[in-house]
């Protein structure tokens, strides 16, 4: 039988991946799949597979640790305006309530400029 990987490229990056392969064959597969790419970012970049993967990885680890902030600095243009149109502070607030996407404050709950700006600063400084 045949053993496939199937991986889905999202816009911001994440994969989503399918595979009829048992764990070693997906790992093995997987690893077949990275050092092919590597030598062609070498040849692309004019560099060995080798360099090729130490630049992914720096670029990988400089993703680490990073704050929402950090994250929204280095957002292109378009990236940026499709973020603002998604984003308030109801989107990171405890009191949010996903599962109905309603606002779950208690009764009398007064929600203030002030306390926006808490919930917004708190989440910029949140690790992404």
């Amino acid at each position: 039988m045949m053993k496939l990987i199937i991986a889905w490229l999202r816009k911001d990056g994440s994969c989503r991946r399918w595979t009829n392969s048992k764990p070693h064959e997906h790992a093995a597969m997987s690893l077949n799949v990275y050092a092919d790419a590597m030598k062609r970012l070498g040849k692309e970049w004019k560099c060995s597979a080798y360099e090729a993967a130490e630049t992914v990885n720096k670029f990988f680890k400089s993703k680490e640790n990073q704050t929402n902030a950090d994250r929204i600095r280095s957002m292109t243009d378009e990236e940026l305006a499709e973020f603002y149109t998604k984003f308030c502070a109801c989107a990171v607030c405890e009191y949010k309530d996903e599962e109905r996407d309603t606002c779950g404050a208690p009764t009398g709950f007064l929600c203030t400029k002030t306390y926006a700006k808490t919930i917004i600063l708190d989440w910029l400084k949140t690790l992404a």
